[in-house]
């Protein structure tokens, strides 16, 4: 992570301040804490976003239709687009170009097609691997460059908000890579 990124936090703690006056939806992360966190976009967005360890791609597309709560461990977030995100995550802990992850055809499509009402992708490789050997520092200082991207474009997830997710999707990619899983994402 680049010296910038961490300088970006003190330029939009402001831009924080006025997200949190926006927080409309309330779960609780891995260890059980609550915490409330929202996405306000130009468009109306309601996307259910999960994240799950599955052994295989056969596996992983089995739950198209019905998600994967009953059949695998998932994490769940909701209202951000988790196709950019994951390649907007590539690119800022791998150093990829968002670009040439597009022309990669990142992320791998699992089941479903991009309009239908539901799909599962998988996490690529060498993101599981960053994920799951980021140190807090660096998860935080991706979170803030999110942060910092989606508000470029519109959307405002607040950075404490990003980092919570950041946080706990790696602390869920090394569980499933200890146990021999991979990690994919069901959209609906």
């Amino acid at each position: 992570m680049s010296r910038a990124h961490g300088t970006l936090y003190a330029e939009i703690i402001s831009f924080t301040r006025v997200a949190r006056e926006h927080l409309n939806q309330t779960d609780q992360d891995l260890s059980g804490r609550s915490w409330s966190w929202t996405v306000r976009h130009d468009a109306v967005v309601s996307i259910i976003v999960e994240f799950f360890a599955a052994p295989d791609d056969a596996s992983g597309a089995r739950v198209l239709q019905t998600g994967p709560r009953r059949a695998f461990e998932s994490l769940s977030f909701g209202n951000f687009d988790p196709e950019e995100a994951v390649v907007e995550w590539e690119c800022l802990f791998a150093g990829v170009r968002f670009e040439q992850l597009v022309e990669a055809d990142e992320p791998r499509l699992v089941a479903g097609q991009g309009d239908d009402e539901c799909v599962v992708f998988a996490i690529s490789p060498r993101l599981s691997a960053a994920l799951a050997d980021a140190e807090r520092a660096e998860l935080k200082d991706a979170a803030v460059a999110w942060s910092f991207q989606r508000a470029e474009d519109g959307e405002v997830i607040d950075p404490e908000i990003a980092e919570v997710i950041l946080s706990d999707l790696a602390a869920f990619v090394s569980s499933a890579r200890r146990q021999g899983r991979n990690v994919y994402c069901w959209v609906a």
